[in-house]
């Protein structure tokens, strides 16, 4: 099953409940953490009723297995505008269908930005907004803030409302086939909110979920915990199963054309794990670039390479876990374009080729990235990506 079936098939009918008496939607975990419940059940899905229908790059990732893999054509490196907020972007962007790109700043803004540049509106949080937009399929831009809330807001920049936590929110939301948001929080738990902002269920983990939830063709929600583990969770709110790494889990998963799940760990491994939760295999890097956590998201090209940033460099991965290249240079998550280009930023624009790693494209220098950015690609082959000098830049 490739990424653009991800909706074909179902995982648990029905589901559970939250109490409507429940504090902010706070309830037991209807999970058990470590114990296996089996795989996932083969109904079908109802209509897909999620992400906005004909957006370039709706949320981080492009869609909710966070794939990377956008339908954009290559850019050549020369900058066509920027855009300055007052603080550092971490966000990673969302375009609308009219064009419209959704970013937020440590500022506590999720700017609305036209394609030629302009401010459309600017929403301001009680927080900085790390986290990534994602934008609903009535056009509602769903974004954490470290503020503890998740806000939904529409389209003309009001709020339509704003969901609690108990904990900084740094997760970037994801929208499921029923239009559920799946959100992690800092207070420890993956949080399943309905459209209408109340509370579907809450699953605890044992540490903060800064990682960001990615889901499966058949539901499954995978998410890592500042626990050490990577979960998957089913539509009602029960744990299937939990992968125990080394080290906190960051890194945003990625879910794989046949349903395997790539996920990085502040042990310095990036692991490629079954639908079953069992290890297939673990990439640490090569000398030289083999020091240090994983704590970026991977991107997986249609051969099913998968690529990651570490140490400085950007890592090509074979299905079987061997390295195909690697080129040095690089901060920030990848993202991989119709054609198989792979864009990362260092403190320039990279585009990469594909099966060997030379680099493609004309660069332009911006301020400095992290692992947790990511660009995103235009329906036109622009680049939008953020940076710590404070500005979104689009490059095409």
């Amino acid at each position: 099953m490739n990424a653009s079936s991800l909706w074909s098939v179902g995982g648990e009918a029905g589901g559970f409940k939250a109490d409507s008496s429940a504090t902010n939607g706070r309830i037991p975990n209807p999970g058990s953490r470590g114990h296996q419940l089996g795989s996932p059940s083969r109904c079908v899905l109802p209509a897909y009723r999620g992400l906005q229908a004909g957006s370039a790059w709706p949320m981080r990732g492009n869609n909710p297995a966070h794939t990377g893999q956008g339908k954009g054509s290559n850019c050549v490196g020369s900058v066509k505008w920027r855009f300055l907020t007052a603080d550092v972007i971490e966000s990673s962007p969302a375009i609308a269908v009219d064009g419209t790109i959704y970013v937020g700043s440590r500022d506590g803004c999720l700017y609305a930005i036209t394609t030629n540049g302009y401010s459309k509106w600017a929403f301001r949080a009680d927080g900085g907004i790390i986290s990534s937009p994602a934008i609903g399929e009535d056009g509602t831009v769903f974004v954490g803030s470290l503020d503890h809330r998740l806000y939904a807001v529409k389209p003309n920049g009001t709020m339509k409302w704003a969901f609690l936590t108990d904990g900084e929110i740094s997760s970037s939301p994801v929208i499921g086939y029923d239009g559920t948001v799946y959100v992690g929080s800092g207070d420890s738990a993956l949080h399943a909110i309905r459209p209408d902002g109340t509370a579907k269920w809450i699953f605890i983990t044992g540490g903060a979920v800064n990682s960001s939830p990615a889901i499966g063709a058949d539901g499954t929600i995978y998410v890592g915990s500042n626990d050490s583990r990577l979960y998957a969770v089913s539509l009602s709110g029960i744990e299937r199963w939990s992968f125990q790494t080394a080290g906190e889990i960051l890194s945003s998963p990625a879910v794989g054309s046949d349903g395997t799940i790539y996920v990085g760990s502040h042990d310095g491994n990036l692991y490629c794990v079954s639908l079953k939760g069992q290890m297939n295999w673990a990439f640490r890097g090569v000398p030289g670039y083999d020091k240090g956590p994983v704590d970026g998201s991977p991107a997986i090209g249609k051969d099913n390479t998968v690529y990651i940033q570490k140490a400085g460099c950007m890592f090509a991965i074979g299905y079987d876990g061997s390295l195909q290249w690697c080129s040095s240079g690089v901060d920030s998550s990848p993202v991989i374009s119709r054609s198989g280009t792979v864009y990362c930023v260092g403190s320039v624009l990279k585009g990469l080729h594909p099966n060997s790693g030379k680099t493609l494209m004309g660069t332009y220098g911006i301020g400095s990235t992290n692992s947790a950015t990511a660009p995103a690609i235009g329906p036109d082959g622009c680049i939008y990506v953020g940076s710590s000098d404070h500005y979104l830049y689009a490059i095409r």
